[in-house]
């Protein structure tokens, strides 16, 4: 047992036991006090399998605080969190075929990084409407 957290050294990290951890530290406060080294050090430790957006929201903690300690323990590079997405390339025909104009029971789905995802699923919807919007919104 850790003398100074009062927790198992043989407990595995993660993130529910980690928000455990810190609902007991939150329990023992009689007034606010800094956030415990120890404590960011568990938090940081989930990085690498899960961003830092879904660790700082899942355990409510400061974002830059949580990334800088991730990079600090060798968790992440600044360049890593900060990774551009990867664009696929595809043309509409090969998705619905050169003679089709409307297809009902597609979806769009785009998702980040971190975790954020879009989907658009309209009940149909005219191709040639729908590369007009992708053109308009690219710019092109």
């Amino acid at each position: 047992m850790n003398e100074e957290t009062g927790i198992e050294n043989d407990e595995e990290l993660t993130l529910e036991v980690v928000r455990k951890h810190i609902r007991q530290w939150r329990s023992k406060l009689s007034r606010p006090k800094k956030f415990p080294e120890w404590l960011w050090k568990e938090a940081a430790s989930l990085v690498g399998p899960l961003s830092v957006s879904q660790v700082r929201k899942a355990l409510n903690l400061n974002y830059r605080r949580l990334k800088e300690k991730a990079v600090e323990m060798g968790k992440i590079t600044m360049e890593a969190e900060n990774k551009a997405p990867i664009f696929v390339e595809t043309r509409v025909e090969e998705i619905m075929g050169q003679s089709s104009n409307a297809v009902e029971g597609w979806h769009l789905a785009v998702e980040r990084a971190d975790g954020s995802r879009l989907l658009i699923q309209p009940p149909s919807f005219d191709d040639r409407r729908m590369l007009a919007m992708i053109k308009d919104f690219a710019g092109v």
